[in-house]
């Protein structure tokens, strides 16, 4: 009875109405039970997909599990899938293999080993943890007959799930309790600097200091594209949603507003009238918060608005008067932008992957493929992401998914500055998965209508 009322409610979410006479019949059919239950596992699969938890006691992460399961099942059961993908994207293809080649020419023959950490592993895990699931997961959705606004309304309630997560969180038992003995969470993570760990790390997934808060500010995004097509509890929702994702920013790291500032300032010049709700909003948010903040300074949430100050004033006094205080001391300063002074490993690269105990370390992700790859490897590579882009605006059947596909573009090379974000990561995930929906949705249907052995 509960399975039947649930399936009810999720099918007006999603799809915005519904037949109570048939959902009454559905009430005493144990195979629409089933079919629930099913949906449920789908959509965990889903949920570790995009955020790859880490569980303690499994022998592999769940991004490589479900990525091993992928690649056997599309050679095994769905071969015709793989090969359309692999022909429809075969520029994309080309150039990945000249990246895998290059790293192996790289990690191989010049620096003689292969490392966990080594760059060809992390680029082989790319098509394998991240295209070959989402073809799957889009194929589902697709004889599930969801549309990519149902797949956005799914990210909306992973995010209120997250925060739920968050919430028990913050009693630090639990927190130490599931990095310590349910996600046996690396120990020589950053995480666990005492001031990171009380007041970063919130949710459940891998990169909680990088590319989760960065996925969320996408999703947050994502729902502010979306909501004013919607009405009553599904546009709420979406809000609820929106709000979770900003919250989540804020608990984890600052660098997951790049997305929302994108959003809000790309907006200003296209979709200023449309949005004026949502600036006329952030201006009274922000009028709440310095009222609670000015005569409540000892709470825990205040801890988190400081953490934001600080940037904030940083920033001010960066682009105002020039100066770099201690949040940008990195960023500007001189090793963290050296280049290789050799010539050829300049333009060829070393195979040398930076890390903290090196002499020369950056975080910025384009110095570090310099470094690692040259200048020839960079083309490739970044080429590669950027025919990605190209095929997710060029797939966009509307304008607000054009106008989303150029936010990801901006936010992704913004992004690319504080790190890897081009890598296999949860923000990535994200991008594969809308992308291969699209391409699956336009044009996937109509190879399988015009080619009758693969019916």
């Amino acid at each position: 009875m509960i399975l039947g009322y649930t399936k009810y409610y999720l099918n007006y979410y999603f799809y915005g109405k519904t037949n109570k006479l048939r959902t009454t019949v559905i009430l005493m059919n144990f195979k629409s039970n089933s079919s629930l239950i099913g949906n449920i596992l789908f959509f965990l699969i889903l949920f570790f997909y995009i955020y790859s938890p880490l569980i303690g006691f499994l022998p592999i992460n769940t991004s490589s599990l479900i990525g091993i399961f992928s690649l056997l099942y599309l050679l095994n059961i769905k071969l015709e899938l793989l090969i359309w993908f692999i022909k429809k994207n075969l520029i994309l293809i080309t150039l990945f293999i000249l990246i895998i080649m290059y790293s192996i020419i790289l990690d191989v023959f010049v620096q003689q080993s292969i490392k966990t950490y080594s760059p060809f592993i992390k680029n082989f895990r790319i098509f394998i943890e991240g295209f070959l699931p989402a073809l799957i997961i889009g194929n589902i959705l697709i004889k599930k007959n969801y549309s990519l606004l149902s797949l956005f309304k799914v990210l909306i309630i992973f995010t209120i799930f997250q925060f739920v997560i968050a919430l028990f969180m913050f009693n630090i038992h639990i927190k130490v309790f599931l990095f310590n003995d349910f996600m046996k969470y690396p120990l020589d993570s950053q995480i666990f600097i005492p001031q990171h760990f009380l007041t970063r790390g919130f949710g459940f997934s891998e990169n909680y200091l990088f590319s989760f808060p960065f996925v969320q500010g996408f999703i947050a995004v994502v729902g502010l594209i979306i909501y004013k097509d919607l009405k009553g509890i599904q546009k709420f929702n979406v809000l609820l949603g929106v709000v979770f994702s900003i919250i989540l920013v804020m608990l984890n790291a600052r660098i997951g507003m790049v997305p929302i500032l994108v959003f809000l300032i790309v907006s200003i010049f296209f979709y200023f009238y449309r949005y004026l709700e949502i600036y006329i909003s952030i201006i009274i948010l922000l009028f709440i918060i310095t009222i609670n903040y000015n005569f409540n300074k000892e709470n825990n949430f205040n801890l988190h608005i400081d953490k934001i100050l600080i940037s904030y004033n940083a920033t001010k006094e960066l682009i105002i008067n020039g100066k770099k205080t201690d949040t940008y001391s990195d960023l500007f300063s001189d090793s963290f932008w050296e280049l290789p002074e050799n010539e050829m490993d300049f333009i060829f690269g070393s195979g040398n992957v930076l890390t903290p105990d090196q002499k020369i370390y950056s975080d910025i992700g384009y110095i570090r493929n310099i470094h690692y790859g040259g200048i020839l490897y960079c083309i490739i590579f970044y080429t590669f992401f950027i025919i990605i882009f190209y095929k997710m605006y060029k797939n966009s059947n509307t304008v607000k998914l054009k106008f989303l596909s150029i936010i990801f573009f901006i936010s992704f090379f913004i992004g690319e500055i504080k790190g890897n974000m081009f890598a296999l990561n949860e923000t990535t995930k994200l991008l594969f998965l809308i992308l291969v929906f699209m391409q699956l949705n336009n044009n996937y249907l109509k190879f399988k209508l015009t080619n009758n052995k693969y019916k």
